[in-house]
């Protein structure tokens, strides 16, 4: 057995030399202790020199703080033959496994020595990593990372990126979109883990696959689309995916296969990550999707399942906005949904009466104006509780401008029997020193298009049923109550209505 002394290389093997701790990158000078391709080198390390300017002085050296020698197992003519290799284990460009291919004989200090990069296993292997101190956060997108070059990766690569910390819980997955010199931009559609890092490893990897129970195309399989796919065409492959349909950079439509082609069964998750700009669903021809000729996506998270039938297609759910109680209310709102709570709701407020104001009088009011009116069509106002120092009636106008100013006028109302008014008469009589309780109505206060209007009906306990009609058709979106006496207890003005 031959015995390798691992430091100085004594020992009769010429066709692998014991490991060097780096190889050169350009000429040096073969002396002291010095950096050498980022690894500090000290005395007695074994250093690979193959960049001198006169090739016959290329070998394989001991560190000295002097002069370097050249190591005993590559010193004389026989310890280099051609196919004679030696592995560098550290190093930012030339760590891996390097071959004499120099011609022989080889005679030290005589003849040109040439060291090339080996053709092996240890050799492919490094030749897809780098490593990059590039800083970035996880996240998706594009990334442009500083790496040493001149490896073997090259655009289309798919590419896996790790923490060198944590590389099982901080990673990006994506694609080589640009690759030249120093410079590696990827293109990355998958993270794990969350935080900035400037310490990466650059490792080639396969084509992530659709996730999923089933495999394959499997009932999970996410694929994102943006703009840069538009408009694309779903087929018969993207069966029980889910589409994630990013519309941040521009319009992006979905176009289907005709359904006969795609068949009955076939089906398709679409949900909408951003709607800055247009997302359109569009089956072929004249088919429809749900009655429709297309589907356009309203709001961010919306999903639709889309199921075709041979013939057309339907979306068989769809997560949309859930109106509010006040929207459902207002009934103005065509893009969210209600549950049917919300349903009962609306139906139960706009059949009854809503309450605008109930508003305590007391001391001596002479009138009380309520504003903002124009969304009620009919108004329930009721006196609760109110006495009197005298018996006084309580009378009402109406304003167009919002209570600049109301009707006075001697002929702005008519009572029942033809005869021209400057108010409507609400109240005949509120009783003195008793707690008054009595409702009047006025319907179609705000009804531009009818040509007479009866604005009152009195109170039912009033035997007289008194009628008061407007002549003209006016949009009133204010009253004044006016008392015809003082006051003296407190009471309650109540003020109700019901939506146009």
């Amino acid at each position: 057995m031959t015995l390798v002394d691992q430091i100085t290389g004594r020992g009769s093997y010429t066709a692998v030399k014991a490991p060097c701790v780096t190889a050169t990158t350009a000429n040096i000078t073969l002396s002291g202790a010095q950096t050498i391709d980022g690894i500090a080198v000290v005395a007695e390390n074994r250093v690979l020199v193959k960049d001198q300017s006169i090739a016959k002085d290329n070998g394989i050296y001991i560190v000295s703080t002097g002069a370097w020698a050249r190591a005993n197992d590559a010193n004389k003519t026989g310890d280099l033959v051609k196919g004679t290799r030696t592995y560098v284990f550290s190093g930012t460009v030339g760590a891996g496994e390097w071959e004499l291919t120099s011609g022989n004989p080889v005679e030290i200090d005589t003849d040109a020595i040439t060291w090339s990069y080996a053709a092996s296993a240890i050799n492919l292997l490094s030749q897809f990593l780098e490593t990059s101190s590039t800083s970035f956060s996880i996240g998706t997108g594009s990334k442009v990372f500083t790496v040493s070059g001149g490896k073997a990766f090259v655009v289309g690569n798919f590419v896996l990126v790790t923490d060198d910390a944590a590389p099982t819980t901080n990673w990006m997955f994506g694609q080589i979109t640009a690759y030249s010199g120093t410079s590696m931009t990827i293109n990355v559609t998958v993270v794990a883990g969350s935080g900035t890092f400037t310490a990466w490893t650059i490792s080639v990897s396969g084509a992530r696959g659709a996730t999923g129970a089933t495999g394959g195309a499997g009932v999970l399989g996410v694929v994102t689309k943006t703009n840069s796919d538009h408009p694309y065409t779903a087929v018969a492959g993207d069966t029980s995916k889910v589409f994630l349909l990013d519309a941040s950079s521009g319009v992006l439509t979905i176009a289907l296969t005709a359904a006969g082609t795609l068949a009955a069964s076939w089906d398709m998750w679409f949900i909408a990550t951003d709607v800055s700009n247009a997302i359109t669903i569009d089956p072929d021809g004249s088919e429809t999707i749900s009655g429709a000729s297309t589907f356009v996506f309203g709001h961010v998270g919306q999903a639709i399942h889309v199921v075709c039938d041979g013939s057309n297609f339907h979306i068989m759910s769809s997560h949309e906005e859930i109106a509010s109680q006040a929207e459902a209310e207002a009934g103005t709102d065509t893009a969210k949904r209600m549950t049917p709570l919300r349903v009962k709701q609306a139906i139960a407020y706009n059949a009854g009466w809503a309450l605008i104001e109930a508003r305590a009088i007391s001391g001596s009011p002479s009138q009380e104006d309520f504003v903002s009116l124009s969304s009620y069509r009919d108004l329930r106002i009721t006196i609760d509780g109110l006495s009197t120092a005298g018996a006084v009636a309580c009378t009402l106008r109406v304003s167009t401008d919002n209570g600049s100013t109301y009707k006075a006028g001697s002929s702005d109302y008519r009572s029942e029997d033809g005869g021209n008014r400057s108010s409507i008469r609400i109240f005949d009589t509120l009783e003195a020193a008793e707690n008054n309780y009595m409702t009047s109505f006025i319907f179609d206060l705000n009804d531009s298009a009818r040509k007479a209007r009866g604005l009152m009906v009195s109170d039912i306990s009033f035997a007289s049923n008194r009628h008061d009609t407007r002549a003209v058709a006016e949009a009133n979106d204010a009253i004044r109550i006016i008392f015809g006496g003082s006051t003296a207890d407190a009471g309650t003005l109540i003020l109700q209505g019901r939506r146009v």
